[in-house]
């Protein structure tokens, strides 16, 4: 299965989960690059190719989502979960680009991830995150 392409209020609600989570706009060539190798991880992942060990723990509990920042980025800054909301305080602070790539972790603060656009590093670096 691909990453779910979502609205914002799924994506306040993905928040305090794991999700991994593309910012992309249409427009935008790399994220047009981008998308077919998120859903490639995505699939990945969710089947647990190659297995849970040390190496490659099980990361099936984590969700992966797409959100078109130009289409619904205004509904996000204005709706606010609670006092000390991540999501909210940090979310429109790492979009800057498109795409990004984002890592929640049950309710702490966005973390960008930096690595390489290749399936394989992304790949590794959720796995990291989320061991």
């Amino acid at each position: 299965m691909a990453a779910k392409l979502i609205s914002p209020t799924a994506l306040k609600q993905a928040v305090f989960s794991n999700a991994v989570v593309l910012v992309f706009a249409d427009w935008c060539m790399p994220c047009q690059t981008m998308k077919p190798i998120f859903d490639e991880v995505a699939e990945e992942l969710k089947q647990g190719e190659g297995g849970a060990s040390a190496a490659a723990p099980d990361v099936s509990h984590v969700h992966f989502c797409k959100l078109d920042y130009d289409k619904h980025g205004h509904d996000i800054s204005g709706a606010k979960i609670g006092q000390g909301d991540p999501f909210t305080e940090g979310f429109h602070e790492i979009v800057k680009e498109y795409p990004t790539v984002v890592f929640f972790r049950r309710g702490r603060a966005p973390t960008l991830y930096t690595d390489g656009a290749d399936a394989a590093t992304l790949a590794a670096a959720i796995r990291a995150h989320y061991a």
